[in-house]
C-alpha cells in the first residue's frame, strides 16, 4: 500500500515539514488502518493537526500571518 501527499506550507514550512514527518507514523499506529483507510487517514490528519497545534502552543510559535 502507498500514499502520496502534497504538504503545502503556504503559511511557512513548519507545519508542512511536521506533517510530512508525522502523518504516516500516526496513520500506521491506528487500529482502523488498513481495514478502513478513509477513516484512518481522516483520523491521522486530525491527530497530526492537534499535535502540531500543541507544539506551537508549547513553543509559543506564531504563524507568519500573525506577525
Amino acid at each position: 500500500m502507498s500514499y502520496f501527499a502534497v504538504f503545502d506550507g503556504h503559511d511557512g514550512s513548519e507545519a508542512a515539514n511536521y506533517s510530512a514527518a508525522q502523518l504516516h507514523m500516526n496513520l500506521i499506529g491506528l487500529d482502523s488502518f488498513p481495514e478502513s483507510v478513509a477513516q484512518a487517514i481522516t483520523e491521522a490528519c486530525h491527530i497530526t493537526d492537534d499535535e502540531f497545534l500543541l507544539k506551537c502552543i508549547t513553543t509559543n510559535h506564531k504563524s507568519k500571518n500573525a506577525e
